[in-house]
């Protein structure tokens, strides 16, 4: 944790909410959040940033700026997933405080308050710390444990574990993380990267209200993305399969001049070697082929359609 920094001007805050088939939980979260900021007394916009639905979410969210012109909807041209989604509503957001937070409602709106305290007390971001994970499947929660190990194990920057998107951050830190070009975002690395005065509140993750949660898939190449942006771990991998091929190399040489069955040990030690051989490749391919997609520069979202701003 670090020590607030001197408080600057804090009496507006901004809430950016990335969107992905929500539409069974729309309507209960714009009424448990606009009931939360309302209670706050305080300027306040609310960005929507729909990732390519194809249920109603988008239908729904127009609604809401239909009757609000505090709510705003940035419409991307297709999913380009969670952390392009907030990158684009922070780039549009206004005022002295940004709230980024899931629309699902496991992490709860009223825990806002609790983060605008320690904000205008002059800590620059309050994260969520999530004590207790209710109702995820279980290797979920066992995905994420071993991500945060090796992350906190092998990353040279302090990021808190068990902690998501789930924060307040001060205008500044938004100023701040916009200079920072990396096309594949992993935002929580990237909030602990820039510092500033930080605190984490600790609480129960409640269970979704509605819709469904990211598949395997998606979670995996987001913990991708966070291992290889803020670890040396690939490359300790590649050095620990170097001395286990030294090694093994040196066995097999022993062997093969002991046991009589030569072929059997020479195609066991062939195809050993080899698929060590490419899980090294793999590895340094997936280095070079994000050196590849920087160099292109192409943009990390594109907007179909706007409202209200």
């Amino acid at each position: 944790m670090l020590l607030p920094s001197n408080k600057g001007k804090r009496n507006s805050l901004s809430v950016v909410i990335p969107v992905y088939n929500e539409e069974e939980v729309l309507n209960l979260l714009h009424q448990e959040l606009t009931s939360v900021l309302n209670s706050l007394n305080m300027e306040y916009e609310i960005i929507y940033v729909d990732d390519g639905s194809v249920d109603s979410s988008y239908l729904l969210l127009k609604k809401f700026a239909q009757t609000d012109r505090r709510v705003k909807v940035i419409k991307l041209a297709r999913n380009f997933g969670q952390q392009a989604a907030v990158s684009c509503g922070l780039e549009y957001c206004k005022n002295d405080g940004v709230i980024i937070m899931d629309a699902d409602l496991q992490d709860s709106p009223q825990l806002i308050k609790e983060f605008v305290k320690y904000w205008q007390m002059g800590y620059d971001i309050v994260y969520h710390i999530r004590k207790r994970r209710i109702g995820e499947p279980f290797w979920k929660v066992l995905g994420m444990k071993i991500f945060y190990f090796l992350l906190t194990r092998f990353s040279n920057i302090n990021i808190p574990p068990n902690v998501g998107l789930f924060r307040l951050v001060d205008r500044k830190v938004v100023l701040a993380l916009k200079n920072l070009k990396e096309e594949k975002k992993f935002l929580p690395g990237l909030f602990a990267f820039l510092g500033f005065s930080q605190i984490g509140i600790e609480s129960e993750r409640g269970e979704r209200k509605g819709g469904k949660s990211k598949s395997f898939f998606k979670l995996a190449a987001l913990a991708i993305d966070g291992l290889i942006n803020f670890t040396s771990l690939p490359i300790r991998i590649i050095q620990f399969f170097s001395l286990i091929f030294i090694f093994l190399t040196i066995i097999f040489f022993i062997i093969f001049l002991i046991v009589k069955s030569k072929t059997i040990l020479l195609l066991l030690g062939v195809f050993l070697l080899l698929s060590i051989l490419f899980i090294a490749l793999s590895i340094v391919g997936e280095y070079l082929l994000r050196i590849h997609f920087e160099l292109k520069k192409r943009p990390e979202y594109i907007i179909q359609e706007i409202h209200n701003l």
